[in-house]
């Protein structure tokens, strides 16, 4: 597959909507144009760094993540690839960026957060269940954000409302697709493996935007 189609379909891909944010758009534009880092430093720095904008602001605009952390994230996003195309930051560290936050716990957690602002808040469940649903979902956030659950957890607790790909890749069903039956036992799920592994039944939000900062401003100092 060319580089054009795979930014084109995850472009319009209208499936998972909550992996389009949490700047996994620069693991994608990383992919892409990461063959060689060479090849990257030294004919498409311009290129690399128009794509990951055009890129994420799309994917991030376009993501169940919540509303007030987009322009944020956006801001962040730009301003890496800004640094990047100037030779602030080097190829080396491009790179090391995109392993952080591949590697990290804020793209998982910003899954959790994208069921929540998605699926749970406009559902037609009751607003004591929708409570109950977000409280479930941030101790499951907490525990992805802690490393004490990880990816496959994710995709046992969303199954209701979601599919595996061969490749291992999980994706969200259109929100018409899925009903309020099926949001309920994901939040049961959610509660379940909280209740499992003794996350405490309390609020637990993280500053998607601070997150993804500090990632990024680790990169920018590791070595050039």
């Amino acid at each position: 597959m060319t580089s054009k189609k795979i930014v084109e379909r995850a472009r319009t891909n209208p499936k998972g909507g909550a992996l389009k944010g949490c700047l996994i758009a620069l693991v994608i534009v990383g992919l892409i144009v990461g063959v060689s880092a060479w090849f990257v430093s030294t004919h498409w720095k311009g290129w690399t760094a128009t794509g990951i904008k055009k890129v994420a602001e799309e994917g991030i605009n376009q993501s169940d993540l919540p509303a007030a952390e987009k322009p944020e994230m956006i801001a962040e996003v730009e301003a890496f690839a800004a640094d990047f195309e100037s030779g602030k930051v080097s190829t080396k560290q491009f790179f090391a960026a995109i392993k952080g936050l591949s590697e990290g716990p804020l793209f998982p957690v910003g899954m959790v957060y994208a069921v929540d602002e998605g699926y749970v808040k406009p559902s037609g469940l009751s607003d004591e269940d929708k409570a109950a649903g977000t409280r479930a979902l941030q101790r499951f956030a907490r525990g992805l954000y802690e490393s004490t659950l990880n990816m496959d957890d994710y995709k046992a607790m969303a199954k209701p409302i979601g599919y595996e790909e061969p490749d291992g890749s999980f994706h969200l069903n259109p929100k018409t697709s899925v009903n309020d039956d099926m949001i309920r036992q994901t939040i049961a799920n959610a509660k379940a493996k909280a209740d499992e592994i003794g996350i405490p039944d309390e609020a637990f939000v993280i500053d998607l935007s601070d997150e993804l900062k500090k990632k990024l401003d680790k990169a920018r100092t590791s070595t050039p």
